[in-house]
């Protein structure tokens, strides 16, 4: 099996994992909706979103760090990951302290109106995180062995106990809490299984280590990831939490309903950036041109299915939404709309982002992300108490066109023939074109005017060449020619 071959099946067990786990995750929200209404969904993603900020400073990308480190050097797999699993445990230890001390100050000053039940839902919801980053760490090892197959199964086997668990004690006890305990219970399930594989097929024994001078080096490499993830979920998942703080549960959940669906369209470039992530570390060091050519080709490709995802979303908002129930109506697909504007940027930013992390440069990552958490955070100041959900959804795709922009920005530095608007503009007259046609179609079935649109996208790719026969005959010669090296 070539290299081009094995990256194709990975990224096949990866896309397909993350398929199952986005479908079994959206259609436990659909159950929540029809069950626990408005009310119920936004409490949960609420407490969900909340704890994941918080969640990010343990996360700290330190399974991207492993498949990065590991693929430079193969023979120190065991140090690296016992080294970087003694980081997640002082990780832990703060974002504990962060978390309570946060939330007792929010309720002290009466900003967020949390119950006694509802702060044991969060302190689950947190030891949850902690534990599904701490599997997210453990299967780095089949992602930089390219290995997906255990990584997809064992991903697929999470989300589905965690959901089963969760819909027979919501059934039971209508609330909240239960959610959680299913969580939890879930992912100590998960890290046993995988921890024991990890073991006893790869022979890496899943335990923190002290080694002072190799911890001391990955945290320090780890310290701009913090702060890049952290940052990047400040402004990506803020506006839930001041929704909560301006507005009330039942517009969080409008607005969480609109968010879920559009999480669900980040498996594609998920998927393919995650696995061509040990391709970037090595082809910066051994062919930087190539790489520019391989990005390029990949940014372009992702940025025109971003596109196609948007024009599907944005014309079927009104069906979608419906399916969670009576409480989410225009004011969810209202939501949804302006936030499909966000699918081709992020589809790009995957790219960039995990080109800087190859190229050594994830501070200049951190850098674009805490100029846009402090964009966000004071756009969604101004704009939620006028707009409600209508401005956090706007505050998040003008944070997102600066993200992509810096982003762009600093990739040129390791890589100075880089330039993103080549790959970009191509796609665009394209996109020109779908507009146009969902003018013409607005007043038609929702149906027709989604085929219209796709059609006259996809037309269009073909005709402005935004999309050819010889893009895909030259990754897959250049691929091949790295195999051969």
């Amino acid at each position: 099996m070539n290299f081009l071959q094995r990256v194709f099946v990975n990224v096949s067990f990866k896309g397909l994992s993350e398929v199952g786990r986005r479908l079994i995750g959206f259609g436990f929200v659909v159950f929540l909706g029809n069950t626990l209404g408005d009310e119920g969904v936004g409490e949960y993603g609420f407490m969900l979103r909340y704890t994941n900020l918080f969640a990010m400073i343990v996360d700290a990308g330190l399974n991207t760090l492993y498949a990065r480190e590991a693929a430079k050097d193969p023979k120190s797999r065991q140090k690296i990951m016992s080294a970087l699993l003694l980081i997640k445990l002082i990780l832990s230890a703060v974002m504990a302290v962060l978390i309570t001390s946060a939330t007792y100050i929010l309720i002290s000053f009466g900003t967020i109106g949390v119950s006694a039940g509802e702060t044991g839902t969060l302190m689950l919801f947190a030891l949850y995180w902690v534990i599904n980053t701490t599997i997210d760490l453990v299967n780095a090892v089949y992602i930089e062995r390219q290995k997906l197959a255990y990584d997809s199964a064992i991903n697929i086997g999470h989300r589905g106990l965690a959901v089963l668990l969760g819909i027979v004690l919501v059934l039971v006890f209508r609330n909240v809490f239960v959610v959680s305990v299913s969580y939890v219970i879930a992912a100590i399930v998960s890290l046993i299984v995988t921890c024991f594989v990890v073991y006893s097929k790869f022979d890496i024994m899943p335990w923190p280590k002290i080694g002072t001078k190799r911890v001391r080096h990955l945290l320090l490499e780890a310290i701009p990831l913090i702060f890049s993830i952290f940052f990047s979920f400040v402004y990506f998942y803020m506006d839930v939490v001041m929704l909560r703080v301006f507005t009330s549960t039942a517009v969080v959940g409008w607005y969480v309903v609109a968010f879920r669906v559009l999480e669900f369209t980040m498996l594609l470039p998920g998927a393919a950036a995650l696995v061509v992530l040990p391709l970037f570390a090595k082809q910066f060091v051994q062919d930087r041109k190539q790489l520019v050519i391989i990005s390029g080709n990949i940014i372009r490709l992702l940025f025109a299915a971003g596109f196609a995802v948007c024009i599907v979303l944005g014309t079927l908002a009104g069906r979608i939404v419906a399916i969670f129930g009576k409480d989410f109506g225009p004011d969810s697909q209202l939501a949804l709309q302006i936030l499909v504007w966000t699918v081709p940027l992020i589809y790009v930013d995957y790219v960039l982002i995990y080109l800087l992390v190859a190229s050594g440069r994830q501070r200049k990552n951190a850098i674009a992300a805490l100029i846009c958490a402090a964009l966000n955070i004071t756009l969604n100041y101004f704009l939620i108490p006028i707009y409600s959900y209508s401005g956090a959804a706007f505050a998040t795709v003008i944070t997102q066109v600066l993200l992509m922009t810096l982003s762009a920005r600093f990739v040129k530095e390791p890589l100075p023939t880089f330039r993103m608007y080549r790959y970009i503009s191509r796609v665009a007259p394209a996109g020109l074109m779908a507009g146009v046609t969902l003018w013409f179609v607005r007043g038609a079935l929702p149906e027709l005017a989604c085929l219209a649109t796709l059609a006259v996208f996809v037309g269009s790719l073909l005709l402005f060449r935004a999309v050819t026969k010889a893009d895909k005959e030259l990754l897959s010669r250049l691929l091949s020619r790295r195999e051969a090296n």
